[in-house]
């Protein structure tokens, strides 16, 4: 028997009925929103009073005012698995929970068994997580090759990566959704490609999930990692790493953690234990509990409203500021053709103008790569992205 005993399933999350209405009753748990019209959760997802209270449940927990007894602390841990397995169509073995992209994903690399004769390709727009993440297997001796934009615009897409698969590559790293313009890999043609060659494929889903719906088991993604803090609107510090089911036992990272052990609580000092067999294996240390129950609550969150409902809102919305730009002679970095996402970019240059009036205006946004960035969310109001939208067309060439 279990040292901590398993805790039962908790029941589904009921969906909202009115997704409208949902996104109101969502807006008003969120401070920021009668201050700011915040347009900037490709950087960092406001906190909502609801997961500020999920967040809390674990600090009074330590308290220890009621009981001293751990256990609840864990159930809400594997919890917290279960409601991120359901949001990506997945069981919480699956699920193993992270502080950041970064540590998932040099967690899934350190334990791939490649070496000198093996190729690594990551799109050369990636952003720094992904890409110092890698250096392990830089390090190693790895071909690690950066893939550039077939277009000639920055903007390195899937056919890109598919074209640039080889009979040597044995790893795909790429972000699902690029963080500054926008571009929305497709998991499906990557996932079924990397299969067929050989190739574990690796995913940085930060920017994407919470605006976009994902479907871990349909993609044949072998590794997803992700931090809750942009578009799930988690605390910072709260994330997972996805491993797939069928990612052989012996793949698992050289530099094990006690909390990845199957621990031997009555003799801590018994070294024959041997890794979980499930994706705890990957973890390392104790999690930060308190952020882990706030990703419980943003998950639930995002259940309720629908995924797929919650990324037709977030899209919808992007896609009138883009139309905006347009409109405004503002040239477009985002592709919103072949990869659009809730993540619309236009260039600095043709707008110069453009931060300060957004500023004056108390609108919260980014400018990264040269580019004004704009990211919506599916509980945005559609009456200030009209206000933002009204700007833009202020500030063209």
């Amino acid at each position: 028997m279990p040292y901590f005993p398993e805790a039962p399933p908790a029941p589904p999350v009921e969906p909202a009925g009115d997704i409208e209405q949902f996104a109101a009753e969502y807006r008003a748990s969120l401070p920021i929103t009668g201050k700011f019209i915040y347009l900037n959760h490709a950087s960092v997802g406001p906190l909502s009073d609801w997961v500020v209270a999920a967040a809390a449940e674990q600090f009074t927990q330590q308290q220890m005012d009621l009981t001293v007894t751990q256990d609840e602390w864990f159930n809400g841990w594997r919890l917290a698995r279960q409601r991120i397995g359901e949001l990506i169509n997945t069981s919480k073995d699956n699920i193993c929970i992270v502080p950041n992209t970064w540590a998932g994903l040099a967690r899934a690399f350190s334990a791939l068994p490649l070496g000198p004769e093996d190729e690594v390709l990551f799109p050369t727009d990636e952003f720094p997580s992904l890409y110092f993440a890698l250096s392990e297997l830089r390090a190693r001796g790895c071909a690690v090759r950066a893939v550039e934009s077939g277009a000639g615009d920055g903007v390195v897409r899937t056919a890109d990566l598919l074209a640039a698969l080889g009979p040597r590559t044995k790893l795909v790293a790429t972000s699902w959704v690029n963080f500054f313009h926008g571009f929305k890999h497709d998991l499906d043609a990557l996932g079924a490609a990397c299969r067929a060659n050989g190739t574990w494929l690796v995913v940085d889903a930060i920017q994407g999930l919470g605006q976009l719906a994902l479907d871990v088991e349909k993609t044949g993604v072998h590794f997803v990692s992700c931090n809750g803090a942009k578009w799930l609107c988690s605390p910072l510090g709260s994330g997972f790493l996805y491993v797939a089911p069928d990612v052989p036992l012996e793949i698992t990272p050289r530099l094990e953690g006690w909390f990845s052990m199957e621990l031997n609580h009555d003799q801590y000092t018994d070294r024959a234990i041997q890794p979980k067999a499930n994706a705890n294996r990957f973890g390392t240390g104790t999690v930060p509990l308190a952020n882990t129950y706030g990703l419980r609550r943003s998950c639930e969150v995002l259940l309720a409203a629908g995924p797929k409902r919650a990324e037709a809102r977030a899209l919808k919305l992007a896609e009138t500021i883009a139309a905006a730009t347009v409109d405004a002679g503002i040239r477009l970095v985002s592709d919103r053709i072949n990869g659009p996402s809730a993540i619309v970019s236009m260039k600095l240059a043709d707008c110069p103008a453009l931060p300060d009036a957004l500023k004056a205006r108390r609108v919260a946004f980014s400018v990264r790569e040269g580019a004004v960035r704009l990211s919506p969310h599916w509980y945005s109001d559609q009456a200030e992205v009209e206000i933002v939208n009204a700007i833009i067309r202020q500030h063209g060439p």
